[in-house]
């Protein structure tokens, strides 16, 4: 039987027995995965002052402002109901039964899955799809968008020499975002499978079974969300700016030039595709305070609109799909999701996990190698 099954984190953790909201120790962020493919000394564990508890590849706290988004994102999720979920857990149940070639308690988990999920019809018909899971994860770049400027400089002048793989490891770490992902189970499709999968139990096709409840756990649905860092942390100069005391101008000035300078890491970093208008109208913003700030300081109205303009922003990108299409045109997709081009999305993200501490190493050696080469060019070229 050739079936594959696609299933996430939160899933794969219920089939080996964790609690589905449990918060897997070493993630990276709140409940993200991948922690254990890192060296065991990067990973810490701290508490911010929300009590939310963290797992970073950092020593240091995520930023105040970092930490608040996660805590609402954590508070905003509403968990299916307890139905649902004990419902989805016992047809994980049954399928770890049927692997042991146990039929007898894969036929109880499926036939009480079932009940469950007619129950929470039955209290609720128009229930579609119905989150059942929320995976935060948070990757932080610590520098100024002169830096990000200065290693995609780098990274064009590599692949320019086809370096590709230096270049692709220098831009692996050009992440400053939070990613929410929330699966969603579809009330239209999961408990069919379930029932599918029971009466074929009961005709005594065991493979049947297990083959209609993989296609049951492929038909839960990824939501992925992108928050950009920089346009919090743009937001949170901006609240800081516009509680000091009018006298303080250079402070203010300090504070809205480097709300400026993360509007422009979140250009640099990629994250303006969709609302380029919309960070082109803040940084507008900014400079119509810096200029009243420098004059007659009459800046509360300013302040506000500028306060409604980031939440928002801020609101949109909070809801929508982060995609490949959003980047490029439908000849480009096709052609960089051919199988026999590239590998799937999935795969890749693993092998950059895996991969990526080592290959950062030897991309800053070879980013040495190839500035030493560029400078003995020079000096060639000047004889």
């Amino acid at each position: 039987m050739n079936k594959k099954v696609i299933v996430s984190a939160v899933v794969a953790a219920l089939v080996m027995g964790s609690a589905l909201y449990a918060e897997p120790e070493g993630s990276f962020g709140v409940n993200g995965p991948g922690a254990w493919n890192q060296p065991p000394e990067k990973r810490v564990k701290h508490t911010d002052s929300f009590g939310d508890t963290y797992y970073t590849y950092k020593y240091e706290n995520p930023k105040e402002y970092v930490a608040k988004e996660v805590h609402n994102q954590k508070q905003n999720f509403k968990k299916a109901p307890k139905e649902i979920v004990e419902g989805l857990t016992k047809t994980l149940k049954a399928i770890e039964a049927l692997q042991k070639n146990d039929t007898k308690s894969a036929q109880k988990y499926l036939d009480e899955a079932s009940a469950l999920f007619d129950k929470a019809l039955k209290a609720n018909p128009n229930l579609k799809l119905v989150p059942i899971a929320n995976e935060i994860v948070v990757y932080e770049f610590a520098g100024t968008s002169q830096d990000v400027k200065k290693a995609l400089d780098i990274a064009k002048s590599l692949i320019e020499k086809y370096e590709t793989q230096v270049a692709r490891a220098i831009l692996i770490p050009m992440k400053d975002e939070i990613d929410i992902a929330t699966e969603f189970i579809p009330m239209d499709l999961y408990p069919e499978a379930t029932k599918k999968a029971a009466k074929l139990l009961r005709e005594g096709k065991k493979n049947e079974a297990i083959g209609a409840l993989i296609d049951g756990l492929n038909t839960i649905v990824t939501n992925i969300a992108v928050v950009p860092i920089p346009l919090l942390s743009a937001q949170d100069l901006v609240e800081k700016a516009s509680k000091l005391d009018k006298n303080k101008k250079d402070e203010v000035l300090k504070l809205l030039a480097a709300a400026k300078d993360e509007l422009q890491k979140a250009v640099y970093l990629g994250y303006t595709k969709r609302h380029s208008k919309e960070y082109k109208s803040l940084s507008d913003e900014i400079a119509g305070i810096e200029k009243e700030v420098k004059g007659e300081n009459k800046v509360e109205k300013l302040y506000e609109h500028i306060k409604n303009s980031f939440k928002s922003l801020i609101g949109k990108v909070r809801s929508e799909n982060y995609s490949l299409k959003d980047s490029v045109s439908k000849e480009e997709e096709k052609a960089l999701m051919n199988p026999s081009s590239v590998k799937k999305e999935a795969a890749a993200k693993a092998k950059v996990e895996e991969y990526q501490s080592k290959e950062l190493f030897k991309a800053k050696q070879k980013v040495r190698i190839f500035e030493k080469e560029t400078k003995e060019d020079e000096i060639k070229d000047k004889r």
